[in-house]
């Protein structure tokens, strides 16, 4: 699991709170299926505090190279400010944006390294949509969000020809840039991560059990339960989870055969 910060502002002070869950990869199936996707909501961002940000996002590594970019880390996800509500893409290999604007300049590499879109451009506060990154083989990967009514919009190219991923994230985000963290609001819900298997369509993410887990983490570990944490089992549904303000559960195992999740000690506060 490799965590990579994005932030649009350069800071000596500035950090990043993550609760997410770490998806198993160790499967053929899963790491060679070339097609993955979430459904991802906001019901509030931050209420103030400008420029942070909290994150909603789905994440893959397309290598496995040492160094600060060898992993290749891409994403697709949403983003809320006291300004509103974005998609966003980030990805190591480089963009093309094909919606919205380009965005991270990375002076070390030379290039952008992300795409954004305006306040409420396809997405909006309190709809389920789908983030997706595929590709058909044709040299690149292409990140794509749905809006309310399902319709996709195909935002970013990125810029690598990998057949693999080498590992998957779910994952909540805070983003600050103060000299002290402001634990800003952020209320997202993750739904039903999956993959392609191209025959039949979409399958939930494998289980955990003795092959490979998917674990749920907080990082730093002592944002939570006092700042940030998870709430498991929405609806009923062990592959509907909360993460942000207000949750309570810092670590389990997601997807389980038998339900087992691990309590923190205290509660939020």
């Amino acid at each position: 699991m490799v965590i990579v910060v994005i932030s649009t502002t350069q800071s000596v002070n500035a950090g990043n709170d993550f609760i997410g869950v770490d998806l198993r990869t160790d499967l053929a199936s899963v790491y060679t299926a070339q097609d993955y996707q979430v459904w991802i909501s906001s019901n509030a961002g931050p209420s103030g505090n400008y420029p942070t940000f909290t994150t909603g996002w789905l994440s893959v590594n397309l290598d496995d190279e040492p160094g600060d970019y060898g992993h290749l880390f891409t994403q697709v996800g949403l983003m809320t400010d006291s300004l509103g509500i974005y998609w966003f893409v980030y990805a190591e290999p480089g963009v093309e944006c094909l919606r919205g604007s380009y965005a991270w300049y990375n002076s070390t590499l030379g290039k952008y390294l992300g795409c954004k879109g305006v306040n409420a451009d396809i997405v909006n506060f309190g709809h389920l949509h789908r983030v997706e990154l595929v590709t058909y083989g044709e040299g690149f990967w292409i990140a794509r969000v749905e809006d309310n009514l399902g319709i996709p919009y195909d935002v970013a190219k990125i810029l690598s020809d990998s057949p693999y991923i080498y590992d998957a994230d779910v994952v909540f985000e805070e983003g600050w840039t103060q000299s002290q963290d402001p634990f800003e609001t952020g209320y997202f819900f993750m739904r039903n991560p999956g993959y392609n298997n191209w025959s039949t369509g979409f399958s939930a993410w494998p289980t955990s059990g003795p092959g490979g887990n998917n674990t749920l983490y907080p990082l730093p570990s002592n944002i939570c339960p006092q700042y940030y944490g998870a709430v498991l089992d929405i609806n009923a549904d062990p592959r509907y989870w909360f993460a942000g303000t207000g949750g309570i559960i810092c670590n389990a195992f997601m997807f389980p055969a038998t339900n087992i999740i691990s309590l923190p000690l205290i509660m939020n506060q």
